[in-house]
């Protein structure tokens, strides 16, 4: 595969992308997902999601051991979606977000969140990658932008 531009260099790239348009290209390609995915990865395979996991559960099992009598009558559409809202109004999410964000490591793992997350992170680079081959693309005027795997 031929190098890609630098996106340091902007003589080498004839076609002038708008942040919008690359922002729906990243979404069209699924880079964003494929980020997100991998992310997701990380926090399952973390302490945080067995703590979590256990915490929510102690939560639904005590809502539920309060609201019985009301619940059983209830359809179980609406009883899942009452369940829902019951965990959504917990103070879980947030405080996990909150400690995953504070914690030096990244999510569990041996690699430092900045080296992840920050702007020399992997995620950065490999958008990055992923940016320089979409102008590069754009600019050989060929519509076929080759993959990157971001694992």
């Amino acid at each position: 595969m031929p190098d890609s531009p630098a996106l340091s260099d902007p003589g080498t790239c004839t076609v002038q992308l708008t942040s919008d348009a690359l922002i729906d290209e990243f979404k069209r390609q699924g880079h964003f997902d494929q980020a997100r995915k991998q992310l997701f990865q990380n926090f399952q395979q973390s302490a945080h999601h067995a703590a979590f996991l256990e915490q929510s559960e102690a939560c639904m099992m005590q809502y539920v051991d309060k609201e019985a009598d009301r619940l059983v009558y209830r359809d179980a559409r609406l009883r899942h979606g009452e369940l829902m809202r019951a965990l959504e109004q917990l103070p879980l999410f947030t405080e996990l977000v909150e400690s995953l964000s504070k914690q030096t490591h990244d999510m569990g793992t041996d690699v430092p969140k900045e080296a992840m997350l920050g702007a020399q992170g992997q995620i950065a680079q490999q958008m990055r990658s992923q940016l320089a081959q979409m102008i590069f693309a754009q600019s050989s005027g060929n519509e076929q932008v080759p993959s990157n795997d971001l694992t």
